[in-house]
């Protein structure tokens, strides 16, 4: 009998390690979904949530902070924070990364830069999933502010994720 059942192996292993994805992914949802900038800068919201996957993994997570305290209206924040949050639950989930840096400051008083690495395997643009919407979901979140994003193989191995975008409207 369980030569019959043989050839299902592979086709189970697929249907659960895409449940646990879903199960993972659904839970980033409602953890995102609850997020609101009330009260909180975007200085904030970022130190929250690299303390939150910090928790949830055992990659070791460096933040270097320096934004003044409100440089962006509460719409735009969030969005950079989803994409913050998206870059890091990436490290977490596909990565197999030590260590990641999340860099916020401003090059001008009007130039937002935010970077995120890690030392992981690296992002195969080649062979990514095309069931998956994360990067696409960043790069329209990006645009919808008016920044703009871009995603790259780190020189030392890992990923690097930078944002750009010019606050000339909002300070």
């Amino acid at each position: 009998m369980k030569d019959e059942y043989a050839e299902l192996k592979p086709i189970t292993e697929d249907l659960a390690a895409y449940t646990q994805c879903a199960y993972h992914q659904t839970r980033e949802l409602i953890t995102a979904s609850r997020l609101t900038m009330q009260n909180e800068s975007l200085s904030q919201g970022v130190t929250n949530s690299v303390r939150e996957f910090e928790q949830q993994s055992a990659i070791v997570f460096e933040l270097d902070n320096r934004l003044p305290l409100n440089p962006l209206p509460p719409k735009q924040s969030i969005q950079i924070i989803y994409i913050i949050r998206e870059s890091l639950s990436n490290i977490v989930r596909h990565s197999h990364a030590t260590h990641a840096r999340v860099a916020l400051l401003l090059t001008t008083p009007s130039q937002l830069h935010i970077q995120i690495e890690d030392n992981g395997t690296g992002i195969d643009f080649a062979s990514a999933r095309h069931d998956s919407f994360g990067l696409q979901i960043m790069q329209e979140r990006a645009e919808r502010v008016g920044a703009k994003l871009k995603i790259m193989q780190r020189a030392a191995g890992g990923t690097v994720v930078q944002l750009d975008m010019d606050l000339g409207g909002f300070v």
